[in-house]
């Protein structure tokens, strides 16, 4: 009987232990790929034209005297442990120039610039003791419009 007690005692245990390391590999994948996508949006306001390259667009923090409105643009990146991080604001323009280039806008005009500061907690649990981690976050957020600007 003693050896049946400590057979399903063991089993019990290991059935446990695998179950919270499935759920615990499970939570920290699906949270590590839901914050390593960068956010964007289109709303089209122009005529499209044929893409473009993204060497091709070229970046404007005033709009040049005459341009072409295609559309409004923007982009946010993933949560950043650094304070204006230059990887970031580089991860979101080259978004913009990527997605204006696809609608064969020849320049993008920045409209806003923004950084927010976010703070996560974390609860974790180690199998015999717990604790409760904040981490603060920078969000870079770009706001532009894709434009045709005429070479004259």
């Amino acid at each position: 009987m003693a050896k049946r007690a400590a057979f399903f005692s063991s089993t019990l245990i290991s059935s446990l232990l695998t179950s919270t390391l499935l759920v615990s590999a499970t939570l920290l994948l699906t949270g590590c790929a839901l914050s390593k996508q960068p956010v964007f949006n289109t709303t089209i306001t122009g005529d499209v034209k044929v893409p473009l390259t993204r060497d091709k667009v070229s970046i404007y923090s005033v709009a040049p005297v005459s341009y072409a409105e295609i559309a409004k643009i923007s982009a946010s990146s993933v949560p950043s442990l650094v304070m204006n991080d230059p990887r970031r604001m580089d991860e979101v323009v080259k978004l913009l120039q990527i997605e204006a280039a696809k609608l064969g806008a020849n320049a993008i005009v920045f409209s806003n610039l923004n950084n927010e500061t976010i703070e996560n907690e974390h609860y974790t649990f180690d199998g015999t003791q717990g604790g409760r981690i904040k981490e603060i976050r920078h969000i870079v957020h770009v706001q532009a419009l894709a434009v045709y600007v005429d070479a004259k």
